[in-house]
């Protein structure tokens, strides 16, 4: 709970310099509400954290929230945004807050083995997703990311009930990732 705090401390204050550090290089073309909206998912981020020593399903799910926000600004926001990587420290924060939800415990340490392999491959494949924005609009991007952050979370819902399942999460995340970005290609016409 600790690790979520920390990490919620950083993505937010990482989001909030970033968004000021923009507004000032962008002057008024970048607006007052962007930027309350971005400062916003920064303080949620930080209150997310803090929630998370006390209570870790609220703060990891303010976490997540301030995640969403956060991504879905920098798809669709002023131009420039802050970039992606707030959002990925809070999605983090969020895992690690999530992950301290009690349920019900794993059987077999086999269980257990899979249960952290599966929630650390998930995590790792954050960053080579976030590199599909390469390939892919803003837009797909905040999907792809947005589904990833969904399985993250119900990986971390299932863990103790269905511990196997957890295994599947980061092979369904990099499927639709991939499937985004070919379907994307032939359809639309998609390139690097």
């Amino acid at each position: 709970m600790i690790a979520s705090a920390f990490l919620g401390l950083v993505g937010g204050g990482v989001q909030v310099v970033k968004s000021l550090s923009a507004f000032t290089s962008a002057g008024a073309e970048f607006g007052w509400i962007p930027l309350a909206l971005l400062v916003l998912a920064g303080v949620a981020a930080i209150a997310g954290g803090a929630t998370s020593l006390q209570k870790p399903a609220v703060g990891g799910l303010v976490l997540v929230g301030a995640g969403v926000l956060a991504l879905a600004l920098d798809a669709f926001g002023p131009s420039p945004p802050p970039r992606i990587l707030p959002a990925l420290v809070m999605w983090l924060a969020a895992a690690f807050a999530l992950g301290a939800v009690p349920t019900t415990p794993a059987a077999s340490p086999w269980a257990k083995a899979a249960v952290a392999l599966g929630i650390a491959v998930h995590v790792v494949l954050a960053w080579p997703l976030a590199a599909f924005g390469l390939v892919v609009p803003l837009w797909a991007l905040f999907l792809i990311l947005l589904v990833w952050g969904s399985l993250l979370v119900v990986a971390l819902r299932v863990r103790g009930e269905r511990p196997w399942l957890v295994l599947a999460a980061p092979l369904l995340a990099l499927g639709f990732a991939l499937g985004t970005a070919i379907l994307g290609s032939e359809l639309f016409g998609w390139t690097p």
